[in-house]
Formats: structure tokens, C-alpha cells, sequence
């Protein structure tokens, strides 16, 4: 079975692979389009094995199905293919919920689920209470922890929208006379 890091390499490669195709110009015979066609085909054949063996697990007495979905619940290329299928058991609002719960025990800041809507997680933060020293660079640190901590879990989520993190404040332009 292939490493984490490996599988982090594939994942890179096979999206590369599909941008690469996308670009490919109309004038080679329908190769993008039979490219394409080839990829989604493969996508649904996969999907509909994996589906079938959730079914079959499932079909097992519950508490082997559960300890079975916990299993792969818990490893990351199993819950990756599951979440690429839609066909992961757990919502991801419960996954984000866990995650943000990780999180804050790590991070030591209060963090609470707004919710998990249209691809966009809805988080709000207090770091007021372990901020030290630079609000800004620990509210830019605390940021991307939080979106890690959420895209690991969640990779289908789109965006992560953080309230109660210090904002950048725009540039400020100095305005001065023109020569006369």
C-alpha cells in the first residue's frame, strides 16, 4: 500500500494529468473529449465498486459494519476515496466539528462551528484568550492551522470563513499634490 506522502504525490500527479488534458486543443482527433469521457468513466466504475462494497460491509451484523466503517473512517486513503465518491458515512459538518475540536485543544483557542453550507465551513474564533504579542502574525498563523486542520477531514469544502481572527487592514496610500 502506498505511503501518505506517495498518495500526496499521485493525488498531485492525476490532477496535473486532468489540467494537462483540459488544455489540450480540439484539433487532435477528440482526444481531450475521449480523455475526459475515459476519466469519468473510470471515476463512476470505481465509485459504483467502492459503493458496492459499503453495501456489502453493510450488510454484515452492525457491529462489525461499524467497526468496519470506523476502520475506514479513520485511514486516509479510504476516506479520501469515500469523500471523492460522496459516499463517506459521516457528514462533513461532523467531520469539520471533529477536527475543530482537535483544534482547539491544540491551539488552545476556542473554536465553534457556525456551520457547513454549500461547500463553505463557517467557523468562529476567540483567540483573544491565547493571543501573545502580534495579534496580526498569530491571527495569520491560527488561520491556516484552522483551514489544515479543516481540509485534512474535509477536502470537499471549498472555503473556510474564520470570524473573530484579526484582518489584515488594507494598504494605506499616501496621497500628496502634484507638482505644480
Amino acid at each position: 500500500m502506498p505511503s501518505a506522502p506517495n498518495l500526496q504525490s499521485v493525488a498531485e500527479r492525476i490532477e496535473l494529468l486532468v489540467d494537462e488534458l483540459s488544455a489540450l486543443g480540439d484539433g487532435r482527433g477528440g482526444a481531450r473529449e475521449k480523455a475526459n469521457e475515459l476519466v469519468q468513466l473510470l471515476m463512476r466504475f470505481y465509485g459504483d465498486g467502492l459503493a458496492r462494497v459499503l453495501e456489502i460491509v453493510d450488510e454484515e451484523s452492525s457491529e462489525d459494519a461499524r467497526r468496519l466503517f470506523g476502520k475506514f473512517e479513520s485511514d486516509p486513503l479510504v476516506a479520501s476515496l469515500l469523500i471523492l465518491h460522496d459516499l463517506h458515512p459521516v457528514s462533513a459538518e461532523v467531520r469539520v466539528a471533529g477536527a475543530l475540536e482537535r483544534a482547539r485543544a491544540e491551539l488552545e483557542t476556542p473554536l465553534t462551528l457556525v456551520e457547513v453550507a454549500n461547500g463553505v465551513a463557517r467557523v468562529r474564533a476567540e483567540p483573544a484568550l491565547s493571543l501573545n504579542g502580534d495579534g496580526r502574525h498569530a491571527s495569520a498563523k491560527l488561520r491556516k492551522a484552522i483551514e489544515q486542520a479543516i481540509e485534512a477531514v474535509a477536502p470537499e469544502i471549498e472555503s473556510v470563513e474564520i470570524d473573530g481572527l484579526w484582518e489584515e487592514a488594507p494598504a494605506l496610500v499616501q496621497l500628496a499634490r502634484a507638482p505644480v
